[in-house]
């Protein structure tokens, strides 16, 4: 398996993201990364309560347009026919998570992005792991 893929901001600025997929389970985001193997056979999945993010940026998670992608689980057991969405993510210089999701406009041109805490983001033991092993320079803050 290749290490994870790296992709430019959706910004236009200079920054490196890891892709990834999503989807929206009530209030929880589930991320599905492709790369070397950290918790599933294809990669690394981590979840994120997003209950505390405003109910209008929940629903439109849970109505992104363009959902392009089978699960990872699939290319492996073809056992499901969920619709996940992109998504992409780096650390900020403080510590807390960017995400960037590519879509109809919410809160950037592009579509949205949001940031996970330091405090919280230490939680996200599966894209702190992908985070660690992968160089995204340039970085600009």
């Amino acid at each position: 398996m290749p290490k994870f893929t790296v992709v430019k901001s959706l910004s236009g600025t200079s920054r490196n993201y890891i892709q990834a997929q999503a989807i929206m389970r009530g209030t929880v985001l589930h991320i599905q990364v492709i790369g070397e193997e950290i918790n599933r056979s294809y990669g690394a999945v981590e979840d994120i309560e997003m209950a505390s993010v405003a109910s209008s940026f929940q629903e439109w998670l849970g109505k992104v347009g363009d959902p392009c992608y089978n699960t990872f689980a699939d290319r492996v057991s073809k056992s499901s026919n969920k619709l996940y969405f992109r998504i992409q993510f780096a650390r900020n210089g403080d510590g807390s998570v960017k995400f960037q999701i590519p879509a109809p406009e919410y809160n950037r041109s592009y579509g949205a992005t949001f940031d996970v805490s330091a405090e919280s983001s230490g939680k996200l033991v599966c894209v702190d792991t992908c985070l660690k092993q992968v160089d995204l320079s340039p970085y600009v803050s």
